[in-house]
């Protein structure tokens, strides 16, 4: 594999990650990257969906902890209905 090939996977690899990272559904990529393979897609674009799945879980858990912080701040003032 020369440089050129390799310059080439690295585009194709990086274009589906971004698809994927963008919400692209399987169909979509494949239709884009020209990937025959399913397999190959769910590979390259893992790394983009589970970056994104990580990011969503961290807002969750933000989000609830925000929450509690402001119940526990109503409940110290007595504010409590």
């Amino acid at each position: 594999m020369g440089v050129e090939a390799h310059d080439q996977h690295a585009l194709r690899y990086r274009g589906v990650m971004e698809l994927a990272a963008a919400g692209c559904t399987d169909d979509q990529i494949a239709s884009y990257s020209g990937h025959s393979s399913k397999a190959m897609i769910i590979k390259y674009a893992g790394m983009a969906r589970q970056k994104m799945r990580a990011s969503e879980a961290a807002m969750k858990r933000s989000k609830q902890s925000n929450k509690a912080t402001t119940k526990s701040e109503t409940d110290t003032r007595g504010d409590i209905q």
